[in-house]
């Protein structure tokens, strides 16, 4: 939500690895936390953790491989700008209702 949101009101972004980094690492966290809840036993925990993180980290590699070219052919286009903040609104709206949906 948080990115999104900067999406709407700035054009020039900074530090948002720095953002994107501490968001990941929290929500890694979290994830972290599930498998430990899954009854596995103990000596396969670490084994488990690493394998679903490598395997996530793979496929967001993979995504990003795909969205990049096509992100930076778009950048070139005058409705560029627009276009980001009409689908950052779309995903903070998105992300508003996860964060409810959790809460309540």
């Amino acid at each position: 939500m948080y990115v999104a949101i900067e999406n709407i009101f700035s054009q020039k972004v900074r530090f948002r690895w720095l953002v994107t980094f501490a968001f990941g690492l929290i929500h890694g966290m979290g994830f972290a936390d599930i498998l430990l809840g899954m009854d596995i036993p103990k000596p396969y925990v670490a084994i488990d953790l690493a394998s679903f993180n490598i395997g996530i980290e793979i496929i967001q590699l993979c995504l990003i491989a795909l969205a990049v070219p096509v992100i930076r052919y778009a950048q070139h286009y005058k409705g560029y700008f627009r276009t980001v903040q009409a689908a950052s609104i779309l995903i903070a709206a998105a992300g508003a209702f996860w964060l409810c949906e959790r809460l309540l």
